[in-house]
């Protein structure tokens, strides 16, 4: 346990091996926002591909975070992994062990449990999906982690109920503490390179999704839905920021729909909060969420949102900041986008209500306060 003469140390851990997603902009909000009186944060990612794709480990450090390392990039590592981030857990006496992804909970379990680390804190950022193409026992081992855990920090009450329901965690040693975002840094953002629409797009309505093109985010879904929406509404253009293994598969689908120059692929970007401040309305139609990080950055900038009524969705949208359509419905979704669409008033509404819930329960600082006084409660041995 700590000390009353020093802060208590605590290590983040993540597993990202290249980009920045969702738990990536969470960490990287939260850095620099601890009150350093009272805590000695570090970071730590594991898996990390080194190079150019070393993107979320570089933010860390632009951001003044001090960061460790543990050298290993692949399953075959595993043992170098445990070993190492043993003896750094070991030499450096955490008092708090905090991880935030499938991979980093599994070896950081392993890890803090050989070097003893009093408190190993684990967070569930997702319900299900992760096992889809794992097996057994991935879900084994996690399940035996998160059981055995310190203490866990489910992301949604959805995330909350398979804990309990499913892996068996008894409901008090979870808390629910939402994600968040710095909302300060995205009223500041800035475009980092041009729009990446040309001059045939003025006047149009912008409808934007930013996810990665994965099969659980559905994109196939929204292109469904946005032929219908174009039918009736052609003004409208759809604008789809993030990459990934359904890419090409998506731009085929496109293209049979006959979206093209109605619907843009922009790639990876590092400037999406100025780049949504141009859409007209957000939308969200994954087939799972946990919780929904790209919905609360929408919020903030006020702008309505249309999304699919699945897992911490609906928790994080509350009543009156969107419309909720059930996943894997075009029409339905296409119905939601164009009654949003066609009621301006109805729409600047939501956006001014969604931005008032961002400000109250989803601002960074509010996170950052929910997990220092998770950390000084078990570091201080008041549990």
């Amino acid at each position: 346990m700590s000390s009353p003469t020093r802060p208590i140390k605590v290590l983040n851990l993540t597993s990202t091996p290249a980009g920045i997603g969702g738990v990536e902009s969470l960490l990287l909000s939260a850095a620099g926002k601890y009150d350093t009186r009272r805590f000695d944060v570090a970071f730590c990612n594991l898996f990390d591909a080194r190079g150019e794709d070393s993107v979320f480990p570089a933010a860390l450090q632009a951001r003044g975070a001090r960061l460790l390392d543990v050298p290993g990039q692949k399953w075959r590592d595993l043992p170098a992994l445990v070993t190492g981030l043993a003896q750094l857990l070991r030499r450096e006496r955490f008092d708090v062990l905090h991880s935030h992804m499938l991979h980093a909970t599994l070896v950081g379990h392993l890890a803090g449990s050989i070097a003893r680390v009093p408190v190993r804190i684990a967070s569930r950022q997702y319900t299900r999906e992760p096992y889809q193409n794992k097996g057994r026992w991935m879900r084994a081992l996690d399940r035996r982690a998160f059981r055995t855990a310190t203490h866990v920090v489910a992301v949604s009450g959805a995330v909350r109920a398979v804990l309990v329901d499913e892996d068996g965690v008894a409901p008090e040693r979870i808390s629910v503490i939402s994600n968040s975002i710095d909302i300060a840094a995205i009223d500041a953002a800035e475009l980092g390179a041009p729009l990446p629409w040309d001059a045939s797009w003025d006047g149009s309505f912008l409808l934007g999704y930013v996810a990665s093109l994965t099969w659980r985010k559905d994109h196939a879904n929204l292109l469904r839905a946005f032929a219908q929406v174009v039918a009736q509404e052609p003004r409208a253009r759809l604008v789809l920021v993030g990459e990934g293994p359904e890419e090409a598969g998506l731009k085929a689908l496109a293209a049979e729909l006959r979206l093209e120059g109605r619907v843009l692929f922009t790639g990876r970007r590092n400037d999406v909060p100025a780049l949504a401040r141009h859409f007209h309305l957000y939308v969200h139609p994954p087939r799972h969420e946990a919780f929904g990080i790209a919905v609360v950055e929408a919020m903030a900038l006020a702008k309505p949102v249309v999304a699919t009524r699945v897992d911490g969705i609906p928790e994080v949208l509350g009543e009156d900041a969107g419309l909720l359509v059930p996943p894997g419905d075009p029409a339905a979704l296409a119905a939601a986008i164009l009654k949003t669409m066609r009621d301006p008033r109805a729409g600047a509404g939501m956006g001014a209500c969604g931005r008032q819930r961002a400000e109250r329960h989803f601002a960074v600082e509010v996170m950052v306060e929910r997990y220092q006084e998770l950390y000084s409660r078990f570091a201080n041995g008041s549990s």
